[in-house]
């Protein structure tokens, strides 16, 4: 199942064809903004292809880091690692900045730092 979500969000992220061959199709262009891989590989070929700038690609980053912190969010609700094991909460998509930050603390309380 995983194997084939990636190779769906790797197509409409331009990852299998240019993005730019996405955008023609509206609802494909609609779709494509949905996954991170768009975002990744659009500025990938903005620094390569076209000579952008870092500060050229902020936008993109911003939305990848905005990709990153909804997942660890989502994994943070999922998983409940203050009991010591992986174990699913109850309610996996009730998650605040707290309880967040708690389990932050607790992975890096694990590894020593």
């Amino acid at each position: 199942m995983s194997n084939a979500l990636l190779w769906v969000a790797g197509f409409l992220g331009g990852a299998l064809i240019p993005a730019f061959l996405l955008q023609q199709t509206p609802v494909l262009a609609a779709l494509s903004r949905l996954v991170p891989q768009y975002w990744a590989t659009t500025a990938y070929y903005d620094i390569l292809a076209r000579g952008a700038s870092l500060v050229d690609v902020l936008p993109n980053l911003g939305m990848l880091l905005i990709f990153s912190a909804v997942v660890f969010f989502i994994a943070c609700a999922a998983l409940n690692l203050n009991n010591g094991g992986l174990t699913m909460k109850t309610n996996p998509l009730r998650v605040t900045f707290a309880s967040a930050w708690k389990d932050i603390q607790v992975i890096f309380k694990d590894v020593g730092f």
